[in-house]
């Protein structure tokens, strides 16, 4: 059984990579990122934390990976904010201090694991990507009132979890 399964997972890696690999590239625009992210497919894969759809793998795969892509492109803009936060007067101050730091990276790790797909996609919408919240109803199929209850919730569960930012 558990070689079965390894060879159909051979198979897929050997069947789908090149697209996998030319989408992951075609978005991320980095070679090591996108194999990264396509090897995190297969990953999740072999562990079960993706069950594939028999209707339409290779369609399946591609969005996986154009979905983790979005997580690393998100992860990024997120830090890249938080770094303009910080005063850039000397070499020293270039990078965040390690607290901080793992503290952001808890933080985007949560968003993307603990939080319902819905909440964690409104979330990145309004504050990763600058969208009001009316425009992230008409992005998600939602009504205005519905993408202030999930901002309303993630930030709730963020401050529960992570307590208040500080700062001025």
């Amino acid at each position: 059984m558990r070689q079965e399964r390894a060879a159909a997972i051979e198979w897929l890696f050997r069947m789908h990579y090149a697209r996998m690999y030319r989408t992951a590239f075609s978005l991320l625009r980095d070679e090591e990122e996108s194999k990264d992210v396509v090897s995190g497919v297969f990953a999740k894969i072999c562990d079960g934390g993706v069950v594939l759809r028999e209707d339409d793998e290779e369609g399946f795969l591609v969005v996986c990976v154009r979905n983790a892509c979005l997580n690393v492109i998100s992860k990024k803009k997120l830090h890249e904010k938080l770094l303009r936060l910080y005063p850039l007067d000397n070499k020293a101050s270039l990078t965040l201090p390690t607290a901080d730091e793992e503290r952001l990276n808890r933080m985007l790790e949560f968003i993307d694991n603990e939080m319902t797909v819905q909440t964690s996609r409104i979330f990145k919408l309004c504050f990763d990507e600058g969208k009001t919240y009316k425009e992230a109803a008409e992005m998600q199929g939602v009504s205005v009132a519905a993408v202030n209850k999930h901002i309303v919730k993630a930030l709730k569960t963020l401050r529960e979890k992570f307590g208040k930012v500080q700062g001025k």
